[in-house]
C-alpha cells in the first residue's frame, strides 16, 4: 500500500515538473478569429490623443483579409529566451545588455581616467542600470535570432519548423541570411496558413491583432486612445528601460504591450511604398526581398506617437539594439 502511495506521489511530482517545463516552453497564445479590415491610415485622418503626426509609409488605407491565427499574449520574455539560449540548439548566446553596448566612440572614464568605449549609460548618467530581468521583454534581438527561436520552439513542441535559413542576394552583390517559410511537409510555401510551426506574425496579422481584430474599437493605440493606459513609451518609462510585460492594460483581444515596450519583428520585408501597391490582399506576406525587415509597435525608448497601431519601420535584417524584441505567432 505504502509503495503504491509512494509511486503515485512520485508520478504526481514528475507530472508537475513536466507540466511546468511544458508551460515554460509553450507561449501563452490567444486565438484571433480571421476577418478583413482597412490596414494603414487614411491620408486625411490624423491620430487622436495629441499624437497627430503620421508617416508616409502608413498610407494609404487598403483592405486586407487575414485567416484565423494564434498570437503571443505578450512579447517573448527574457526568461523564455534564456531557455532557448541554454538549450544551445543553434549556438545562440545572450545578447549584450545595455551596459555592454558601446556606441563606437571613445571617452575618458571619469573614475579611472583611462580611455574606453562609450556606453549607452554615459549619455544617461541619471538612469539606474538595468540588466536582463526575467519578466521583461527580450530585446537586442536580430530578426535571425527571432526566427531561430521560433524554429527551436517548434522542435521543442514536436511541430515542423516554420523556416529554412539560407543566404540569398538581396542587393547588388549583397547577400544576407534570410528565411523561406515551410509547410508541414518541409516544402517552401507562400501560403502562411500551411505553416504549422511557431513563426513571426505577418505585418497584416500583427496590425489586425493590435487593432483588436473583429472586436476593434478603432483606438489609436493598441487598446486605448490614451497611451498611458496601454503603452510604455519615452514619456511614461521614466527609468529609461523596458518594463515587465503585461502590466499595462490589454487590448480588445487580450494582448499586452502591442503599443510600446519593445519593437516587434514581423515576417515581412519592409518597403515604405508597399501600401501604395497593395489592394484587397489575402494573407499578404509583404513585398519582394529588400535589405530590410518590418518592425511594429514602438518601444520604451520612442515617443508615444510611434506606438500607434499603424506605425511601421524597417531596419536592416542584421541590425538590432536595446529596443528590438518579438512575439510568436502560429497558424490555426
Amino acid at each position: 500500500m505504502k509503495d503504491s502511495v509512494l509511486k503515485i506521489t512520485l508520478l504526481s511530482i514528475l507530472s508537475f515538473f513536466v507540466s511546468a517545463v511544458a508551460a515554460q516552453t509553450k507561449p501563452d497564445l490567444i486565438f484571433v478569429e480571421g476577418g478583413n479590415y482597412m490596414m494603414g491610415r487614411d491620408y486625411e485622418v490624423k491620430a487622436q490623443s495629441g499624437a497627430d503626426i503620421g508617416f508616409d509609409d502608413e498610407v494609404p488605407l487598403h483592405r486586407v483579409t487575414v485567416s484565423s491565427f494564434h498570437l503571443g499574449k505578450t512579447e517573448v520574455t527574457v526568461a523564455q529566451y534564456k531557455e532557448f539560449v541554454n538549450s544551445n540548439t543553434y549556438g545562440i548566446t545572450m545578447p549584450l545588455s545595455p551596459e555592454d553596448i558601446d556606441l563606437e566612440m571613445e571617452i575618458i572614464d571619469p573614475k579611472t581616467k583611462q580611455l574606453r568605449k562609450k556606453t549607452w549609460y554615459d549619455e544617461y548618467p541619471e538612469v539606474a542600470k538595468w540588466v536582463w530581468k526575467d519578466e521583461n521583454p527580450m530585446t537586442n534581438i536580430t530578426w535571425r535570432d527571432a526566427v531561430l527561436y521560433c524554429n527551436w520552439l517548434s522542435e521543442k513542441n514536436n511541430l515542423p519548423v516554420a523556416y529554412l535559413l539560407k543566404k540569398v542576394e538581396v542587393g547588388e552583390r549583397i547577400f544576407e541570411e534570410v528565411a523561406v517559410i515551410l509547410d508541414e511537409n518541409g516544402k517552401e510555401t507562400s501560403d502562411i496558413t500551411k505553416v504549422k510551426g511557431y513563426r513571426l506574425p505577418t505585418e497584416a496579422e500583427w496590425e489586425f491583432a493590435a487593432r483588436g481584430g473583429n472586436k476593434s474599437q478603432n483606438f489609436t493605440f493598441s487598446g486605448s486612445n490614451n497611451p498611458v493606459e496601454v503603452a510604455w513609451t519615452d514619456e511614461s518609462t521614466l527609468g529609461k528601460r523596458p518594463m515587465p510585460v503585461a502590466i499595462r492594460n490589454a487590448n480588445e483581444l487580450g494582448f499586452h504591450d502591442m503599443s510600446g515596450n519593445a519593437w516587434e519583428w514581423c515576417w515581412d520585408f519592409y518597403d515604405k511604398n508597399y501600401y501604395k501597391n497593395s489592394k484587397n490582399a489575402v494573407n499578404p506576406l509583404g513585398p519582394e526581398r529588400t535589405l530590410f525587415k518590418s518592425i511594429r509597435g514602438g518601444s520604451w525608448y520612442f515617443m508615444e506617437n510611434v506606438a500607434r497601431s499603424v506605425v511601421r519601420d524597417g531596419p536592416r535584417i542584421t541590425y538590432t539594439d536595446y529596443n528590438y524584441g518579438f512575439r510568436v505567432a502560429k497558424s490555426q
